[in-house]
Formats: structure tokens, sequence, C-alpha cells
């Protein structure tokens, strides 16, 4: 029965794109399917289109039937369990700079976040005595809310001894420490690397054993690249926390 009465075209778009900028094309490319075939004789069939999308696509179709103007909005919320609301926050743009707009929001959302799941791992950790913690705790200690000032530096790397002392093969706290060492020379803390310099050579000493003995390959890259960016100190979320956190993220309203 659909085969007799209906003829199947199928639009194609990349799932990568905004939904706004694949609505808008999928009106393009139906405004230029209507125009191709109706410019020798007249077809009214094609002014009654049946049209079906599932998923994104169910976005698209809806779209076609209301005016989106130019302007995007993005909400993300960062939710718990057991539903409470973790983080949240809208994004507003326009199809004219929607490129620009998906890369800054993306980049600003995953900064956020991970602020976000750091806040809370770092309330968790403080009901427990320092004399339990981990070395993965002492490194979260260290990176929450990181500066480059004088003081920072000093407690991080503390902090990175300490998580050294509990934890001796653990690559990612010589990768920190040695990250930290190289940025407290280029801003010139001398009171910093006199008090963490005799360290320097046995922390690059594990490191190369680390990364060279197939335990872990984190901590080599630190030894290569000095003084680095102060931002490369802080290492991904995954090489700091070492136990998984139950947290959900959704997206919308």
């Amino acid at each position: 029965m659909v085969r007799k009465n209906y003829q199947a075209v199928v639009f194609r778009y990349p799932t990568g794109y905004p939904i706004a900028r694949n609505a808008n094309s999928l009106r393009a490319n139906l405004n230029a399917y209507r125009q191709h075939y109706t410019t020798s004789r007249s077809r009214p069939q094609l002014r009654r289109m049946v049209m079906v999308g599932h998923s994104m696509g169910g976005n698209l179709t809806s779209m076609q039937i209301r005016s989106s103007g130019d302007a995007l909005r993005l909400e993300l919320r960062l939710v718990k369990p057991d539903g409470g609301v973790l983080w949240r926050r809208k994004y507003d743009g326009s199809m004219a700079d929607a490129f620009d707009w998906q890369d800054e929001t993306s980049v600003d959302a995953a900064s956020r976040v991970r602020a976000a799941i750091i806040e809370l791992c770092y309330d968790q950790l403080l009901q427990k005595p320092q004399s339990a913690f981990t070395g993965a705790d002492w490194l979260l200690m260290a990176t929450r809310r990181f500066s480059a000032g004088r003081k920072e530096l000093h407690s991080l790397l503390d902090n990175v001894q300490n998580a050294i002392k509990v934890e001796p093969k653990l690559s990612e706290a010589y990768a920190m420490g040695l990250n930290a060492f190289a940025g407290a020379s280029s801003f010139g803390y001398t009171d910093v690397t006199s008090r963490f310099e005799p360290m320097l050579g046995d922390w690059l000493e594990k490191a190369n054993a680390l990364s060279t003995g197939g335990v872990d390959s984190k901590a080599i890259t630190a030894i290569s690249v000095v003084p680095p960016p102060i931002s490369t100190i802080i290492l991904p979320l995954g090489c700091i926390i070492s136990r998984p956190i139950p947290i959900a993220a959704a997206m919308g309203s």
C-alpha cells in the first residue's frame, strides 16, 4: 500500500552538525526538490508530503513547521543519580557563528563539568582522615582550585610528595610533580624549587622506570617538556580519581 501511493525520498545529514543547521539544510533541499520537479508542469502531490523522522531526524522533521530564526540555545545539566542537579548552564548563540559557538561551548562546558566533579570528589574526600588518603586522594588535593601562584605550586608539590609516599608507583604523581617543578622554575620561584630540588633526581629516575617498564607511560611526557605551559600541570580527571563516582549527565531541560 505504501509503495503504491508514495515515493520515498531519503535525506542524509551529518549528525555532528547542530540540529538547527541540519534542519535548515533539510528545508533548503526540500525546496530545491519541489522546484526541480515542478518546472515543466504542476505537481500538486508535492504539496502533500508526509515526513517521517526518528530520533534526531524527528527533531529535523518537526522543525520544518516552525519558524526557527537564527537563534541557537543549548542547555546542559549534570545530575546525580538521586536527581539532584550538580551543575547547569544555558548557552545562547546564532547560526551565523554556529561552528565557533559549538567549539567554544564544548570547551567551556567540559571545563565547568570537570570542576563540578572535582568539587564533589573533594567534598567526599573531606569525610576521610588524611591517614587513610590514597595517592589519588592526594593528587585530587593537589589539583583542586589550582593556580600558578607561588603558594599554590608549593602546596601542589607537597601533596604530590605525599601521594608518592603512599603509592611510589603512581606515575601520575611523578608527571604532575615534574611539570609543577618546571612551572615553578619558569616563574622564578627559587624558594619552591630549592625546597623540592633534592627530590627531582629520584622523581626523574622513578618516572623513567615506570614509563619504560610497561607500568604506565604517562609520567615520561612530563620529562620532555621543560618548561611546560602551566595548563599541562592539570592532568585529565580520569588519571586522578582511582574509583568510579556515580554521576550521570543529562542534556536538555
